[in-house]
């Protein structure tokens, strides 16, 4: 819910971290404007990175099963 509504504010304009954290001010209380926005523009850019970097289950087996043979044979 957060993201959504944050990527859709920073689409139609530049904020700082003041002016960003002061658009959630109800959602996120007990922090400054300042705060909130730095979390929240870090929390868009981890979800991002998070995206690009996705490890496939099936992958990362096959990668533990070619490398254990290998390992087992020595």
């Amino acid at each position: 819910m957060i993201s959504q509504a944050a990527k859709k504010v920073l689409r139609k304009f530049v904020l700082c971290d003041n002016c960003l954290g002061r658009c959630f001010s109800q959602l996120l209380t007990g922090l400054t404007n300042a705060e909130r926005g730095r979390i929240i523009r870090s929390f868009l850019a981890l979800e991002y990175e998070a995206r690009e970097f996705r490890i496939r289950p099936e992958n990362f087996y096959g990668f533990r099963f070619r490398h254990g043979k290998r390992f087992r044979k020595k």
